[in-house]
């Protein structure tokens, strides 16, 4: 292994993505947002989004507050607020979810952006790159690391482990897979799987699957 470290990995049924249904709602709005800014200029490059959801049963039924921080010109806020609103609504319906309230720009304005606004960029926002908090956070960014360490080619796997099994066990909902490594040892220290049944048996040959050369191997890093 390139590194040290604990990788996690998440899938779930909640989307045809395996993923959270809010993870996805605001990954779709992302990037339509940075298709927006490419084609209309009051809207620029930096920003975030946030989801406080209502849940039942592990599952979102409403978000209560959607937030939006988004660099722009100032110019005409009025009809850039509203533009992201309505992206917003047609994404959201789409899940059949619906939006109490909105938060845009809390701040009043947000005009400065980028390295003027903020200062460090490798291992930033680490939650975002592993599952926005509906799973555990691993020890690594994958800003800026190539496949050898396992802070990327570990989680991809866990990722793909974590498919695996929401696809072949029709019982479970929800699986997060926990990979361990030690530097300069190929085999992994060990495997953990969670799920909303209990904890899953590990199957023999995964120790083999997930030693980094294979991972890069399979996953055509």
């Amino acid at each position: 292994a390139g590194d040290n470290g604990m990788m996690f990995g998440y899938a779930c049924r909640d989307t045809e993505e395996y993923l959270p249904t809010a993870m996805v709602i605001l990954q779709k709005f992302s990037q339509e947002y940075d298709n927006l800014r490419k084609t209309d200029k009051r809207f620029l490059p930096d920003g975030k989004a946030q989801i406080t959801g209502l849940y039942e049963n592990n599952k979102l039924i409403k978000i209560k507050t959607f937030t939006i921080c988004y660099q722009n010109t100032e110019v005409e806020r009025e009809i850039t607020d509203n533009k992201l609103i309505e992206m917003c609504r047609n994404i959201c319906d789409k899940y059949d979810i619906e939006v109490e309230k909105y938060l845009i720009n809390p701040t009043g304005r947000f005009e400065i952006g980028g390295f003027d606004g903020d200062s460090g960029l490798t291992g930033r926002k680490i939650v975002v790159d592993s599952y926005q908090s509906f799973a555990s956070v691993g020890g690594g960014a994958f800003s800026g690391k190539d496949p050898t360490k396992v802070d990327r080619s570990g989680a991809y796997k866990a990722r793909e482990l974590a498919k695996r099994v929401i696809k072949t066990k029709p019982n479970i909902n929800w699986c997060e897979i926990q990979i361990s490594y030690a530097i300069g040892k190929e085999e992994p220290l060990a495997i953990y799987i969670s799920s909303d049944i209990g904890d899953l048996e590990v199957p023999n040959n995964w120790y083999e699957e997930c030693k980094p050369k294979n991972i890069i191997k399979d996953l055509n890093l």
